[in-house]
């Protein structure tokens, strides 16, 4: 992939945010298998890019696993609440876990927090699904337009997952990152605002 794909991908990942900060519970299953697709493509682009030297069996691959956890997360509904909170204590952890030194905190901590915040969205469905939605929404639009902006601005050049990755690890404490997360919590919680006005219309 070189940077004018990733910069595609930015774009899809904006609108995508979009939905999910501000319909993200009335369109929650039909999110499910769009992030269940891209969350499996993504981490099999991530671990098998250095194994697979062939750009084509690796597409087929990352594709095959993005179909398998669009269905998990679809299908399975259980699976993809427990899956939707897991990536909101994730990114939260990225977004302000700086703040209260969980960058330097063990993998086996962060993964046992996740898998709380997986248990906790399956417990209190109603209300989380609103939260996480419109702060996962927030989180994808804010960090997807400064990874434009970045590109364009410092003419970056993005050419693998792993570089990709690691910009989304570091949007938040580089020295624009205060406003970032700003912007992430004012989406949030204009998202869920907004979603809980719908509801309360129907």
């Amino acid at each position: 992939m070189d940077s004018i794909e990733f910069l595609i991908l930015a774009f899809l990942l904006i609108g995508i945010g979009f939905i999910f900060c501000f319909r993200g519970k009335a369109l929650f299953k039909p999110l499910l298998a769009v992030t269940g697709f891209i969350f499996g493509a993504i981490l099999t682009q991530s671990v098998l890019s250095q194994t697979v030297e062939s750009q084509t069996v690796l597409l087929v691959i990352s594709v095959i696993a993005g179909v398998f956890f669009a269905f998990l997360t679809t299908f399975i509904y259980s699976f993809g609440v427990f899956f939707t909170g897991f990536i909101f204590v994730l990114l939260f952890l990225d977004s302000y876990g700086a703040s209260f030194g969980a960058q330097e905190w063990n993998i086996f901590i962060k993964l046992l927090l996740c898998i709380a915040g997986g248990f906790a969205a399956l417990f209190f469905q109603k209300v989380v699904i609103s939260v996480i939605s419109a702060f996962i929404g927030g989180y994808l639009i804010t960090s997807n337009a400064w990874f434009i902006l970045d590109l364009f601005r410092y003419k970056k050049s993005i050419t693998s997952v792993t570089e990709y990755n690691d910009y989304f690890q570091n949007v938040v404490i580089a020295s624009d990152g205060s406003v970032a997360l700003i912007v992430i919590a004012v989406l949030a919680i204009a998202g869920v605002l907004v979603q809980w006005k719908i509801l309360r219309k129907r």
